[in-house]
């Protein structure tokens, strides 16, 4: 292999990663699809796209099957890489669950974390504005739904 090779290898190394998370959906239970994660963590060295298709992957379960153990220790690990990116995917399912108090905890912290840098700061002001308003405009729509 020649030094300049190895730009292309991390490419497909990460690509590789982020795909292997949608086989955590073949696992039936939370502990089997933890342990999976565990293991492609602890033997490889995902990047923050390969964390935010793990917690896609376990999220896009139906809530009966989708474990907020997994999604947490995902988000957990994942946070050390992307701090916005893994807040905003934690909180946005916790809001959708009925959880604003966690959610708006979530932000809160990474608001902290970020403080000193503006362009995450605003990435995240404006990411989790986004968020709420799409939740409003649901909220607004199941009303009017009702109302038919």
């Amino acid at each position: 292999m020649r030094m300049q090779d190895a730009p292309s290898f991390r490419t497909i190394h990460d690509e590789l990663l982020s795909r292997s998370a949608t086989l955590l959906k073949y696992h039936v239970s939370p502990t089997d699809r933890l342990a999976h994660f565990r293991r492609v963590l602890s033997a490889y060295l995902p990047d923050a796209q390969a964390f935010q298709a793990f917690f896609q992957s376990e999220a896009s379960l139906s809530q009966e099957v989708a474990s907020p153990e997994v999604l947490k220790e995902i988000y957990q690990v994942w946070r050390r890489r992307d701090t916005v990116g893994a807040s905003l995917a934690w909180a946005t399912w916790l809001v959708r669950r009925g959880q604003g108090k966690e959610a708006s905890e979530v932000v809160q912290s990474s608001r902290t974390e970020v403080s000193g840098d503006d362009a995450q700061r605003q990435r995240l002001e404006d990411e989790w504005r986004e968020v709420l308003r799409q939740m409003e405009q649901g909220d607004a729509q199941d009303d009017q739904d009702e109302d038919e």
